[in-house]
């Protein structure tokens, strides 16, 4: 290690010194789980925020000390995001964003699994994204495309093809620890342990991550008091609609997972 000395640098002028004395620098956070809101422009578009409500919600991430968001929930706008972030246009985060889902509703094949993995490359996705409702033949088929392209893959572990299977296949990731519950249930009570320190060893090995999104289970299942969190503070900056939708998924989890997690 080296030390800086603050007589050795040579300042611009105009620069904004900071007394940093007694303080800690730390290195900016990432959100590895975020939803960017998209930036359509038609107020009919499905999920339309105005743009002062994009703007914002970019500066929020940064006023907090996050200077990195990976985008988990992609729209056809969104790429223009980064565009405009990387040219000062909004203040904001880097971003990583991964495309418009691969899912029930909009993979019906494997061949068109393997069409909209070549897609999103060549739009420029940094990542495709997964959610619930595909077939075994339609995620492999994704799968060996995103791995022949070189674009990586994760999210959710659809319930045909189970976390096992999503692992061996080169998921970079597994978000909301998905999947390996399922996986467990399977087993008595007397094999589960060892079943559970088989699958992270496979885990490990295949170096997949897990995104465990832990303040999403707090505040849908967790110790979060939920009329507490009514009242907490930060809902101010959420619009009337988002929160309404939360608090509807909140009240009945089991019913909005049915329908599709929209994480």
């Amino acid at each position: 290690s080296s030390d800086l000395n603050s007589e050795e640098i040579e300042l611009p002028s105009g620069a904004t010194i900071i007394d940093g004395s007694g303080k800690y620098l730390m290195p900016g956070l990432a959100e590895m789980h975020g939803h960017v809101p998209p930036t359509n422009p038609d107020p009919s578009a499905p999920g339309y925020f105005d743009k002062e409500y994009v703007e914002s919600t970019l500066f929020l991430y940064v006023s907090n000390g996050i200077t990195t968001v990976r985008g988990m929930l992609g729209y056809e706008d969104q790429l223009s995001l980064k565009d405009s972030v990387n040219s000062a246009a909004y203040i904001g985060p880097n971003l990583y964003l991964a495309g418009p889902s691969f899912n029930g509703n909009t993979i019906s094949s494997p061949k068109e699994a393997k069409d909209r993995v070549i897609q999103q490359y060549e739009e420029g996705w940094d990542l495709l994204k997964i959610h619930p409702g595909l077939t075994k033949e339609q995620y492999d088929a994704m799968a060996e495309a995103a791995n022949e392209v070189d674009i990586t893959f994760g999210g959710h572990v659809p319930e045909d093809v189970g976390v096992i299977h999503a692992i061996e296949s080169g998921q970079i990731t597994i978000d909301h620890v998905d999947g390996y519950v399922r996986y467990l249930s399977q087993f008595d009570a007397d094999k589960m342990t060892l079943k559970l320190d088989e699958v992270i060893q496979l885990t490990k090995e295949n170096n997949v991550w897990i995104v465990p999104t832990m303040a999403l289970w707090e505040t849908i299942i967790g110790a979060a008091d939920y009329e507490a969190m009514k009242a907490y503070d930060e809902l101010k900056y959420i619009p009337d609609a988002v929160k309404q939708n939360y608090f509807t998924f909140a009240e009945t989890p089991q019913t909005g997972y049915a329908i599709g997690d929209p994480q």
